[in-house]
């Protein structure tokens, strides 16, 4: 009998241990990720405020503008197509569109 209370004792004190430890210290900190900038393309040629307030006017893509214009080529916002569209709403002017844009085109 002596003989197995020596094992099962050493393992009831590992396991009081190992529950001390598992409780002790402080969970990891979650690093905050940083929303990367999607690049919004105005595929159009329209300079009228409506057609460049319309989504549909708009692609998700990163392409190469060709010169340096007065016309927004692309517009790099930290968030998705649904909030890209809710931003577009909160402009009054053609010219506004045209200054947030990131490049611009002819």
């Amino acid at each position: 009998m002596k003989t197995f209370k020596m094992p099962l004792l050493a393992v009831a004190f590992f396991v009081s241990i190992s529950a001390v430890f598992a409780f002790s210290f402080p969970a990891e900190k979650a690093v905050a990720v940083k929303a990367v900038p999607v690049s919004y393309h105005y595929k159009i040629s329209a300079t009228d405020l409506a057609s460049m307030k319309d989504i549909s006017n708009w692609e998700v893509a990163d392409p190469a503008c060709d010169e340096e214009g007065s016309l927004p080529c692309v517009i790099r916002y930290e968030g998705n197509i649904s909030q890209f569209n809710t931003y577009l709403q909160t402009f009054t002017t053609a010219n506004a569109v045209t200054l947030r844009a990131d490049e611009k085109k002819d």
